[in-house]
């Protein structure tokens, strides 16, 4: 074969071994961002969740299902469940930067069945609680004390077996509402005249019994 042929062969063939090798490693670094194909996670309340002003945590139910099941473990898997600032999809995401540790919860296996399950979670509302962070998870409009970041959509994020693992984690989105949980207080400009009004009522009736009772005799 013509010398200058096999060389186009060969810059070819290594062509499409480089291609192939970098669709692998997209679809591998792909795979560590998203998590398993197919699986979800949701909290209970959905989205806003609503807090009362003042308020700093709120108790949600996590739910999650299709996380990848072994054969080595079939009473379940351990379950990690965090609160972060970042999404996976940020190319600076790191769990142990962006994840609030002082808000992680584990459960045990038994409540993760065929990568299937839900947990009670303490979601904090406010700054993060651990005294460490400059963030924390706000309401559109809420303002931070100085210093700290509102973030207004945070994430809860669940992975397995141990934190670390970000081949398994997937994440769902934690934003929260203001309730109008204080009943405002009544102006005594309106109770005055309200209670005076009764006051006077309550004599004019008495005097009428008792003029009544002495016309009878």
């Amino acid at each position: 074969m013509n010398q200058h042929l096999v060389q186009r062969y060969s810059m070819k063939q290594r062509m499409i071994g480089y291609v192939a090798t970098g669709a692998s490693v997209v679809a591998a670094t792909l795979m560590l961002v998203a998590g398993p194909v197919g699986a979800t996670v949701g909290v209970t309340p959905s989205n806003p969740v609503p807090v009362s002003p003042g308020q700093t945590s709120v108790p949600i139910t996590v739910n999650w299902s299709g996380l990848p099941t072994s054969p080595a473990l079939p009473l379940g898997r351990r379950i990690f469940i965090t609160q972060c600032k970042k999404a996976p999809s940020d190319p600076t995401f790191q769990f142990g930067v962006d994840c609030s540790n002082l808000s992680e919860i584990t459960l045990n296996p038994d409540q993760n069945p065929a990568g299937t399950g839900s947990g009670q979670f303490t979601a904090f509302h406010g700054v993060e609680p651990s005294g460490d962070e400059t963030w924390g998870c706000f309401a559109p409009n809420e303002t931070p004390p100085a210093g700290i970041t509102a973030i207004p959509t945070c994430y809860i994020r669940v992975t397995q077996d141990t934190e670390s693992n970000i081949a398994d984690q997937q994440f769902t989105t934690l934003s929260f509402s203001l309730t109008n949980a204080v009943t405002p207080e009544v102006s005594s400009a309106i109770l005055l005249p309200v209670t005076a009004a009764v006051i006077v009522a309550g004599a004019a009736f008495g005097i009428t019994r008792r003029r009544r009772s002495a016309a009878a005799a």
